[in-house]
């Protein structure tokens, strides 16, 4: 069943199925969690070393500075904040607004300068509107590429005085989204590329049934599944096809089901790690389990034929 969702939404629903479909990637998923897991182990080193006094580390201190650091959108490994940019959908609208944070800035190096006889103790308005269009100028680069996503050619830059009404806001921005729409050659028409957004939880739920079927043949796989979830066939097998292509992030090539050396590599890191030890051994025998087979991929069988004694094969 389709879900209609509203344009409001649209980059939310986006990443959540693009952080569903990853969680089915083991390659993917795995290489997320590495590189999440060196971030926090980054921004402990840091909050230790904001709480060190001399050899010391004050722990209310340090937990204070995890609170801060939880509120913080910004990774502080830098390839993981490379990888998320990859993955995620960016907004259709960014803003940047640094009043408070310039301000705090401006006074923070103000308090730290010397009292100078005479001259006032705090710093009037004009003057802190001038120092904080100094800081704007100085981090242009860094806002402009925040705001256009690194797409300057396809971002349209605005000022918004947000002490008038927001109706007339709202109606001044829908006439420049227009006409500068217009310029650059886009029109309003539905979002093709984002087709299967609003069947994400259909695919997930036949991926998810599949998965669960094992190495069953995918022909009755798709056929079990079908009476599942009460679809024709022809949709299930679409659907199987689509998750796969957002999982995997290529279409689906038959190939792909089978063995490779890199597969059996990958699975054997996994068993390397498993904390059930050698609960696959039975006697000498190894029945590896369904983590490792949905890795490694199938084993392809052999095509042979039975040897004919009366027939000559040293010209084929």
């Amino acid at each position: 069943m389709k879900n209609k969702i509203h344009p409001k939404n649209q980059t939310d629903e986006l990443n959540r199925a693009r952080l569903e479909f990853l969680k089915r990637n083991p390659k993917e998923f795995r290489k997320l969690m590495e590189l999440f897991e060196r971030d926090l182990k980054k921004r402990d080193e840091l909050a230790t070393g904001l709480a060190s006094i001399g050899d010391e580390v004050n722990p209310k201190l340090k937990k204070s500075w995890h609170f801060f650091f939880a509120h913080s959108e910004e990774p502080f490994d830098t390839d993981f904040a490379e990888y998320l940019s990859k993955i995620e959908s960016p907004k259709a609208v960014n803003a940047a607004w640094r009043w408070l944070d310039y301000s705090m800035e401006i006074e923070h190096k103000r308090l730290m300068l010397p009292a100078v006889p005479g001259k006032p103790s705090t710093i009037n308005y004009e003057e802190l509107k001038s120092q904080v269009m100094a800081l704007y100028c100085r981090d242009a680069r860094d806002i402009f590429s925040e705001l256009t996503n690194g797409r300057p050619a396809v971002h349209l830059l605005m000022g918004i005085d947000l002490t008038r009404n927001k109706g007339v806001i709202l109606g001044e921005v829908e006439q420049l989204i227009t006409e500068y729409q217009r310029k650059i050659g886009v029109h309003e028409i539905p979002e093709k590329r984002f087709k299967w957004l609003s069947s994400v939880d259909a695919l997930l739920e036949v991926w998810d049934q599949y998965v669960e079927a094992g190495q069953r043949p995918s022909k009755d796989t798709f056929r079990q599944i079908s009476r599942k979830v009460n679809r024709p066939l022809s949709t299930v097998r679409d659907q199987w096809h689509e998750a796969y292509r957002q999982i995997f992030r290529e279409p689906y090539n038959p190939e792909a089901k089978y063995a490779t050396e890199e597969k059996r590599g990958e699975a054997d890191q996994l068993c390397s790690k498993c904390p059930h030890g050698a609960k696959c051994y039975q006697g000498a025998d190894w029945f590896p389990c369904s983590d490792y087979l949905r890795i490694s991929g199938k084993e392809r069988k052999p095509k042979t034929i039975e040897y004919m004694d009366d027939i000559d094969y040293s010209d084929t």
